[in-house]
């Protein structure tokens, strides 16, 4: 299995794990629980779960990110 870009537990539904996608029709990093898929720009607003937000994304435009994106985004020190 490959090393899933989590970054802790969602604090909207207390389930969900906060995943770290990739938009490459934008070319940036967000934040998505993968349970009730609510949405964050950064690491700290959805750890403080503050500006959440939900979109709903194509299957062409987001997925995963990958452990380089989330380096390159300077996001790795919050992956758990």
């Amino acid at each position: 299995m490959d090393t899933l870009p989590y970054i802790g537990i969602c604090k909207v539904c207390n389930y969900g794990m906060l995943e770290i996608l990739y938009n490459f029709k934008i070319g940036k990093c967000s934040i998505m629980c993968d349970e009730c898929l609510a949405e964050w720009n950064s690491p700290e607003e959805a750890l403080d779960n503050i500006n959440g937000f939900r979109k709903s994304y194509p299957k062409a435009e987001a997925r995963r990110a990958t452990l380089e994106e989330v380096a390159n985004a300077k996001w790795e020190k919050y992956v758990i």
